[in-house]
C-alpha cells in the first residue's frame, strides 16, 4: 500500500494540529494552587512551602497546639481540619507561633531509631551479668536512650518558629510553586 501526495499531507496537517493542542494545554494551565510559604530569618535554613491539604501542627500565642490539614482561606488566615477528631480551627498567620510539618521521612526515621534502641536494650540484657550491669550494658543501655530521645524529636517534624521566620501565604495560577520562585 502507497500513500499519495494529498494522504501524506493530510496526515502531516493532522500530526501537526495534536502537538500543537497537547503544547497548547500544557503553557496554559488555569490551575489556581495555594501554599503556605515559612522563610527563616538565617539565610543558613531553607525556605519551606507547604501545599495545600498537607498535614501540619500549629501552636498559637496562647501555647494551643492542634495537627490538621492546612486548608488556605485568605493572604492572612488559613483552617486546620482534623479528620480524626471532625474539628476544625482558624488561625491568622499573626497569632501563629511555632508551626512543625512532618514528612514522610521523619516518621521512618524515628521508626528505624526506635527499632535500633530496642536491639540495644536487647544487647544491654545480655550484658546483664550477676546481678549487676556490666560497662558495656550501661553503655548500650545509654545509646538505647539516646535513639529514643531523637526519635521522638523527630517524628514531630520540622520546627519554625513565628520568632525566627516569616510565614506568607501564595496563590500560584498555572505553575507549581518552587524554592526559586522564592525572592530572598
Amino acid at each position: 500500500m502507497f500513500l499519495t501526495s494529498e494522504m501524506k499531507l493530510y496526515l502531516l496537517v493532522l500530526f501537526t494540529l495534536h502537538l500543537a493542542s497537547n503544547a497548547h494545554s500544557q503553557t496554559h494551565d488555569s490551575t489556581v494552587r495555594k501554599y503556605m510559604v515559612i522563610q527563616p530569618h538565617s539565610f543558613a535554613k531553607a525556605s519551606l512551602i507547604i501545599k495545600e491539604g498537607k498535614t501540619i501542627i500549629v501552636k498559637d500565642n496562647r501555647g494551643i497546639k492542634n495537627r490538621g490539614h492546612l486548608h488556605i482561606l485568605s493572604d492572612s488566615s488559613f483552617f486546620l481540619y482534623n479528620s480524626f477528631r471532625n474539628e476544625s480551627d482558624t488561625y491568622l498567620l499573626k497569632n501563629v507561633a511555632t508551626i512543625k510539618y512532618p514528612t514522610v521521612g521523619n516518621v521512618v526515621v524515628s521508626v528505624g531509631l526506635t527499632a535500633s534502641s530496642v536491639a540495644f536494650y536487647a544487647l544491654a540484657g545480655w550484658a546483664f551479668q550477676d546481678g549487676e550491669f556490666t560497662g558495656v550494658g550501661i553503655i548500650l543501655v545509654g545509646i538505647g536512650v539516646l535513639s529514643d530521645v531523637i526519635a521522638i524529636t523527630t517524628v514531630n517534624g520540622l520546627k519554625y518558629s513565628g520568632k525566627k521566620s516569616d510565614y506568607s501565604i501564595v496563590k500560584t495560577k498555572g505553575y507549581k510553586l518552587r524554592r526559586y520562585h522564592l525572592n530572598r
